[in-house]
């Protein structure tokens, strides 16, 4: 890989982040038991912002010279470090979570950056990608269209409340990687937990909700016509991500995705791999063990359910993995579209 030659400018260490943990009628206990998100008693968890920057959401720095700010104070002030090549973002790139369903999600589709500037939209397009945690027996996802579905048969399935005839679906367990780009109408499945890798933006149509109705006999509010107009309904099938082995000198690093808005690889096994000085940050998030990463003089111990951001511009580098440790890696790729 080619090295970046910086001009000389300050680094920036790792940076660690507390997560913004996420109630929903869907949401279990797994968050607090696999990976320690303290919850009030009595309270599930469904997602946990372990990477995030928006107006009026945004990551808490722990620890160091930034202790206490945010991710935005970061990136209006040391935009240049962390971002390196990729920098001119007006919000960091990426938004990274653990979502947690412990009951089916609603059937939705996101919009894509088109359709987000044409309608003004606050934030913009929302592709995403899923990483199977843990999978309950028998646990599917719903993702893509079945041949034959367009527009009006799909509308017509809303009105007789039989969308659920016109999803893709499938099995899934632990270790599957799907890409969900925007215009896919998806939904996850329950008895799942998964890491979401996507662009910045929180933006969610409701096309249909499995005909659930609240204690009063009410059905969830839909937006039926704003999902029908982002739905591209020429996507191919969904399918699970093979993943590459790449060479490393010790341990195991495996490529699991690449798209336009960002890249995902998984560390695993054990011994160390150095991050080279590509010029962009790393969203580290740790699936299991207890790894460590040493940049410069500092060492930092992390454990499952920890997340760490690797700037562009940092000391030389090195991710540690004790037998058993898995950490999944998420950066901008080249030419990213953001």
């Amino acid at each position: 890989m080619r090295k970046f030659e910086a001009s000389p400018v300050e680094t920036l260490g790792p940076v660690l982040l507390a997560p913004i943990l996420k109630q929903a009628r869907w949401g279990g206990a797994r968050l607090e038991t696999r990976f320690g998100k303290k919850l009030a008693a009595g309270q599930s968890c469904a997602e946990s912002w372990e990477v995030a920057d928006f107006d009026d959401c945004s990551s808490s720095i722990v620890g160091g010279s930034q202790d206490r700010r945010t991710l935005h104070d970061l990136m209006r002030d040391y935009s240049s470090e962390l971002l390196g090549r990729f920098n001119g973002c007006s919000r960091f790139p990426l938004l990274c979570k653990f979502l947690d369903a412990a009951d089916r999600l609603s059937v939705q589709v996101h919009p894509d950056d088109e359709y987000a500037a044409r309608h003004g939209l606050r934030y913009g397009g929302k592709s995403e990608a899923w990483v199977i945690l843990e999978a309950d027996p028998g646990s599917r996802i719903y993702a893509g269209l079945r041949p034959g579905v367009n527009r009006d048969v799909l509308q017509e399935a809303v009105q007789l409340g039989s969308v659920a005839e016109c999803l893709e679906s499938q099995e899934v367990q632990s270790g599957d990687c799907f890409n969900i780009p925007a215009g896919t109408v998806h939904a996850i499945g329950e008895g799942i937990l998964l890491a979401e890798i996507q662009q910045p933006s929180d933006v969610t149509f409701r096309l249909f909700d499995w005909n659930r109705t609240d204690a009063d006999g009410r059905l969830r509010p839909l937006h039926v016509a704003e999902s029908l107009d982002c739905i591209d309904f020429e996507a191919p099938i969904v399918r699970r991500a093979k993943p590459v082995r790449l060479s490393d000198a010790s341990g195991i690093v495996e490529h699991l995705l690449r798209t336009p808005y960002f890249e995902i690889r998984r560390h695993r096994g054990s011994g160390g791999h150095v991050f080279e000085d590509d010029d962009r940050f790393h969203v580290l998030m740790v699936i299991e063990g207890l790894p460590s990463v040493t940049a410069g003089p500092e060492t930092f111990e992390l454990s499952a359910g920890r997340t760490v951001l690797l700037p562009a511009r940092r000391p030389p580098t090195t991710l540690r993995l004790p037998p058993g440790a898995v950490v999944l890696d998420s950066f901008l790729p080249d030419l990213a579209g953001i």
